[in-house]
């Protein structure tokens, strides 16, 4: 599992309300910043991948998704370098890690409606 819901609740004072509702905000901006993220490697510019890489490892902090937070911060050190060897492959990393944390949201149904 990659969401670790007893400590995102801690972390919420236990509104489960208000973590349902970030899950919905995540899902939506996750995708967004993938997208984002995919387009500046695309194009080779290192800030703008930092840029999305960074909100999207605070986005998924919430969550207490460690792993996935270690990952997204790899690669934003990655992207501060412009380690292009590195940030290529890593576009489908951040793109499993975000549907593997999606899908999680989904079975803990946090995703109605969304």
């Amino acid at each position: 599992m990659a969401i670790d819901e007893v400590r995102a609740l801690k972390l919420l004072d236990g509104n489960h309300e208000l973590l349902q509702q970030l899950a919905g905000i995540f899902a939506e901006d996750s995708i967004q910043l993938v997208n984002e993220f995919d387009q500046a490697v695309s194009a080779h510019d290192a800030l703008l991948a930092r840029h999305a890489i960074h909100s999207l490892k605070g986005i998924t902090a919430t969550f207490c998704a460690e792993t996935e937070v270690d990952l997204f911060d790899l690669v934003e050190q990655a992207a501060s370098h412009a380690d292009w060897s590195r940030l290529e492959p890593a576009r489908v990393e951040i793109k499993d890690a975000v549907a593997t944390i999606v899908q999680e949201m989904r079975e803990r149904s946090w995703l109605v409606g969304v």
